[in-house]
């Protein structure tokens, strides 16, 4: 088992140390380097995730396809709840998903954590910047979330903008306004239509200016 610990948090990542002195404890912002790339997770490893809840949801859709167990690091006390969670902890794994592979991993944490752009990254890592938008879109794409960005992992995001339902409902709705478009015509749009397309607009505005306040706190 490794453990692997991912906050902004210097002095709650130094408590975490003191408290899993007997682990040889990863740190995420050193081990997620573009110098690392080329390195292969062990297949059958098992993961102990201790993350605050900025990283939580980058951390477990990072770790998708492996056998990992996830704790808050801002709900822990001492060594001893670690140690019971290790041992009588929901540990997660999920058989059926693809893992994803180092780069992609390196990828994802380089954009959120790092807040590097693209081509930064590819320049970091000797690769063109299709590449690392390619290993963005397969990354989140494992985790089931296809044409989301990598930014929505970032905690407290994910519960202000609409998740990957929302969004595929509102392609539906698109998809049946054009149909009718192609049969009737623009100008036969119900007021009812109207309303509703006027709604998901405003919708995505508040979303827009809530999700821009939460990056900028």
């Amino acid at each position: 088992m490794k453990v692997i610990l991912a906050t902004r948090n210097r002095y709650l990542e130094y408590g975490l140390q003191q408290l899993l002195k007997e682990h040889s404890v990863i740190l995420a912002r050193e081990f997620f380097l573009p110098e690392n790339r080329r390195y292969i997770p062990d297949f059958d490893e098992s993961w102990l995730i201790i993350s605050d809840g900025l990283l939580g949801r980058l951390m477990r859709c990072m770790f998708q396809g492996r056998h990992f167990l996830q704790l808050d690091a801002e709900l822990l006390r001492d060594g001893e709840q670690i140690s019971d969670a290790i041992h009588n902890g929901v540990w997660t794994y999920n058989s059926a998903a693809r893992p994803l592979t180092m780069s992609e991993m390196v990828v994802m944490f380089g954009y959120v954590y790092r807040q590097s752009r693209p081509c930064r990254l590819a320049s970091e890592m000797g690769i063109n910047t299709k590449t690392v938008n390619t290993f963005l879109y397969t990354g989140m794409a494992k985790n089931g979330l296809y044409g989301v960005s990598v930014r929505r992992l970032v905690g407290g995001l994910m519960a202000v903008l609409p998740d990957a339902r929302h969004l595929l409902m509102i392609q539906k709705v698109q998809m049946m306004n054009k149909d009718r478009d192609r049969r009737y015509g623009r100008k036969r749009y119900t007021t009812g239509a109207m309303c509703f397309m006027l709604f998901v607009w405003l919708g995505g505005v508040v979303a827009l200016f809530t999700a821009a306040a939460v990056l900028l706190q």
